[in-house]
């Protein structure tokens, strides 16, 4: 029952429209109410029902409501509408519905647009205005990560939905947390925040800066250098023009402040980081020559190679670890053997690389004159390798080359590559050997190097080498190093690739059956089946890998086939699952009074059994000589045995009770004894299907073996029995007795009773 404001009559056909056929509107007692600007008196239930039926406030009133209440909504305003509640849940389960959806992220960035400004002087830092505009998706509080606090915030201003309304209330605001400048918004809708920031140089050479932003769809960038003809890039950046102001379109056209400029227009994909790199223009020259400006740089090498040898192939990982001095270096040039191939070039902001084959540029020497001599030089067999980068480089750089290198043969003599920089000041370094397969590698000759032990290389090195290094090996010029390796080939040895780690043979006998229980925990990386030959008149019940039933299968020699997944690897060790079969195997003869009874222990599988447990579990009504058989009877296990994992998976079948092995008295077979009755058959046992699981049956006295190392080896044991005897009372008898004995007692109490009475 809801008190109706005027515009409530507006949304009658919607209400109508979602109610259930069988549920109706009943309008009267029409009472005249002050105008409210809400749909129900509980503005809760106002704002829930308006967000879910937003679109119909473009819609007219359906005429046939119209018909059937020919009421105005302004001559009527504040009646009321009743339903019953059932159909009202309903509404509120709808809105609830529609209320309860969230977009999968709070918000999207949609658009930022980056002018910024610099003068290159480092007292000067770069000044940006950025315009971000994002919309947020859900009404909640959600901190939005804009900047980083190593860029200051000289300006802000926030457009938000609140500012579109007359509502005073503040919806976003800006803040400082976990190392960045946020925007804090609770309402959906569009924001718009424009910032006047001031970024910092990432050098002191004042020609280049790194600022990061929020990832967004669109990116544009205007970037200007108070500097005319300079060089300017941005990474990563698309469509980049470069504009100065002594081109003839601009007419020699100054800045506001009257200086040169030089402006980068470009679009910039989604990125978190963005870097702007600048400098002065110069000519292109050979691809082999090196900047006027940064030969006076100083730059140091440190080099961390290391060889895997295998396969015929050396495989080569070299780091290159530049230190770069009063200066920067935009290109590097390195010396590579001709026979080795490059396969990859990998570091920050590379522009291109290329080879040149059989040039190489000859070194200064001390006393030289400064020129640098290019000779074409064949039988030195090297080339060069120039990589390029985006803009200039200070400090510290990486650079890891990946080569490869063909020997003529498995087993042969190997020179290995040797990787010197080109244009640096200092080189040294630390080389690695390593095999990959069965090699056995050692030094025939080598200049330049120092043999140094294993623990002396850098954690860097050992931490790429997949194996252990054979030889270790440091340098001061990488220019004057050989090493010369004798490789020889190895035939390959067989190895396990499936181990048992250890089986558990659970068995329980009865009069005439005895049903097994084979659980074991294998370790495999190849092997697809595993196989187990069953003692005679055997039928499986059930198979299962890591508690998940399989099929099984039979081969051509009658084995049963179990397939085996591969072992999980955990710290470079192989994880054991576990593998269960149950069967059941029929005596050739019941047990009688006495006699004597021989048990397979454990049937043949193909793959090695570490440790092998065996729990027989006879019948209690039988008394037992010593087991004769090729496994040692033991008191208990000297370890815990493998269990089968019986908790989820398939549920136990009730195929057999526990509580006849329990007392066992009359040896009672595994079936009903009506079945027994009925005609041999197949029964339950279907092929192609997935088994289910057994359970056990419990009682009976146990028995325990235990042997090592069983490959390929089936066992039995004998034991002789002899059934107990066992004391019955005659029920009729013993009550006859206790008759007579009472009418006894009776007679002498009636005599006394006469004598002594009277």
């Amino acid at each position: 029952r809801f008190p109706l404001s005027e515009r409530a009559w507006k949304y009658l056909p919607v209400i109508a429209s979602s109610i259930p056929m069988g549920g109706s509107f009943l309008m009267g007692r029409m009472q005249r109410e002050t105008s409210s600007p809400r749909l129900f008196e509980d503005e809760e239930d106002d704002d829930l029902f308006m967000d879910s039926v937003p679109q119909v406030k473009e819609q007219p009133l359906n005429p046939a409501v119209r018909q059937e209440h020919p009421l105005t909504h302004k001559k009527f305003a504040g009646g009321e509408v009743r339903l019953n509640i059932d159909e009202y849940l309903s509404l509120l389960a709808k809105m609830k519905t529609l209320q309860s959806i969230k977009p999968p992220q709070n918000y999207i960035v949609s658009e930022i647009c980056m002018k910024g400004e610099t003068k290159g002087k480092i007292d000067q830092c770069a000044q940006f205005d950025l315009d971000i505009h994002l919309q947020q998706l859900h009404d909640e509080w959600t901190c939005i990560n804009l900047l980083p606090t190593s860029i200051v915030v000289m300006e802000s201003n926030v457009s938000s939905p609140a500012s579109e309304t007359e509502s005073k209330e503040e919806f976003a605001f800006l803040g400082v947390s976990g190392g960045h400048h946020c925007l804090f918004v609770q309402k959906s809708g569009s924001y718009s925040v424009k910032l006047h920031v001031k970024v910092p140089f990432a050098s002191s050479r004042a020609q280049g800066l790194e600022i990061r932003i929020p990832l967004a769809v669109k990116n544009s960038l205007d970037f200007l250098v108070h500097q005319n003809d300079v060089e300017i890039t941005a990474v990563p950046s698309l469509g980049s023009s470069l504009s100065c102001s002594n081109t003839e379109e601009e007419n020699l056209t100054k800045t506001p402040q009257g200086d040169a400029w030089t402006r980068l227009s470009c679009d910039v994909p989604p990125t978190s980081h963005l870097n702007i790199q600048w400098k002065e223009k110069v000519e292109d020259e050979a691809p082999t020559s090196i900047d006027e400006q940064e030969k006076q740089v100083i730059i140091n090498v440190e080099q961390y190679t290391v060889h895997s040898i295998g396969e015929g192939v050396v495989q080569g990982t070299t780091e290159l670890s530049y230190r770069i001095l009063h200066g920067s270096r935009s290109s590097f040039e390195i010396l590579v053997p001709t026979a080795t191939r490059i396969l990859s070039v990998e570091g920050d902001a590379i522009k291109r690389w290329d080879v040149l084959i059989n040039e190489r540029k000859k070194e200064q020497q001390e006393g030289d004159g400064e020129d640098e001599v290019w000779e074409s030089a064949e039988r030195e067999n090297c080339k060069l390798l120039k990589v390029w980068l985006d803009y200039g480089i200070e400090n510290d750089y990486q650079l890891i080359l990946n080569t490869e290198t063909d020997m003529e043969s498995t087993s042969c003599d190997v020179v290995v590559p040797a990787i010197s920089c080109h244009g640096v000041n200092r080189e040294k370094g630390f080389l690695a050997i390593e095999a990959r397969t069965n090699v056995e590698v050692s030094e025939l000759e080598q200049q330049g190097l120092a043999r140094i032990a294993f623990n002396e290389l850098p954690q860097r090195l050992i931490d790429r080498s997949v194996n252990p290094p054979l030889l270790s090996y440091k340098f001061l010029l990488s220019t004057q190093t050989y090493l010369n390796l004798d490789v020889k080939k190895h035939n390959d040895a067989e190895v396990l690739i499936a181990s048992i780690e250890s089986a558990h043979v659970q068995g329980t006998l009865s009069e005439d059956k005895i049903l097994y229980n084979l659980t074991m925990r294998v370790h495999n990386t190849q092997t697809q089946y595993v196989r187990v030959r069953l003692p005679e008149n055997s039928t499986v019940w059930s198979s299962l890998v890591a508690d998940r039933a399989v099929k099984p299968a039979k081969d051509s020699k009658g084995d049963v086939m179990i397939p085996l997944q591969k072992s999980r690897t955990s710290d470079n060790k192989h994880e054991a699952f576990s593998v269960e079969l149950v069967y059941l195997t029929v005596l050739p003869q019941r047990l009688q009074r006495k006699g004597k009874v021989s048990l397979s222990i454990c049937p043949l599988v193909d793959i090695p059994i570490n440790h092998l447990f065996v729990t027989l579990k006879l019948p209690s009504t039988n008394d037992y000589g010593e087991f004769i058989g090729d496994v040692q009877e033991v008191n208990h296990f000297s370890s815990s045995p493998p269990t089968s994992e019986s908790l989820g998976g398939y549920p136990p079948q009730n195929m057999m009770s526990n509580a006849i092995f329990e007392q066992m008295p009359q040896q009672q077979s595994f079936l009903p004894r009506k079945q027994r009755a009925r005609k041999k058959g197949k029964g339950s046992l279907v092929s192609g299907i997935l088994p289910v699981k057994i359970q056990m049956p419990q009682g009976g006295k146990s028995f325990y073996f235990e042997r090592l190392l069983v490959m390929n080896e089936s066992f039995t044991v004998s034991v002789t029995y002899k059934r107990l005897k066992q004391k019955t009372r005659r029920l009729g008898y013993s009550r006859r007795y206790a008759a007579f004995v009472c009418f006894a007692i009776f007679l002498v109490f009636a005599l006394l009773w006469r004598l002594f009475g009277q």
